[in-house]
């Protein structure tokens, strides 16, 4: 039977690993599928170094694509243990820098978000990122998630939808 114990140790050996991507991909495998089994104060301490991982991925211009799955694997087993305001700024990040081939990742994932527990800056900021994808067509027709996400969002925002409203009437 595993144990909190036995994660870290593999996180330890993971360490070890000389390749980055691979040591990155191992990172976000064991926590994906053992995260559960840390104490809070690991898997916060691991988190933040993973999400850390992730943001300087996302921003790397020769990022290492096969990383993606398991980035987006990660934050779906884990967010309702990760703080919501961190998922949101990733997905966040994704859209910033234009990285259309993960779009309907992050448009998923943002379904998934507690928005109850989510800051009204970050709330605003998604409604935001998600009108103006609705908004150009190019865009809008690209986007598997955007329905979902858009009832999604209207659903379970706790801050002023209308402008949402307007734009699913418009568009």
């Amino acid at each position: 039977m595993i144990n909190e114990t036995d994660v870290l140790n593999i996180m330890s050996a993971i360490d070890t690993v000389p390749v980055p991507h691979k040591k990155m991909i191992s990172k976000l495998m064991v926590l994906s599928y053992y995260g559960s089994y840390l104490t809070d104060e690991s898997f916060c301490r691991y988190t933040n170094e993973v999400i850390q991982e992730i943001e300087a991925w996302i921003k790397d211009k020769n990022r290492i694509v096969v990383i993606s799955n398991h980035v987006f694997n990660f934050l779906r087993a884990n967010v309702r243990r990760i703080d919501n305001n961190r998922v949101l700024k990733v997905c966040l990040s994704f859209i910033k820098n234009n990285l259309g081939r993960y779009k309907d990742d992050v448009l998923g994932l943002v379904r998934w978000v507690d928005f109850s527990k989510v800051s009204c800056k970050y709330q605003e900021e998604i409604l935001k990122a998600v009108i103006n994808i609705a908004q150009d067509e190019e865009l809008r027709c690209n986007y598997a998630s955007l329905e979902e996400c858009i009832v999604t969002l209207r659903r379970n925002l706790n801050i002023d939808t209308s402008i949402l409203d307007n734009c699913v009437e418009t568009y």
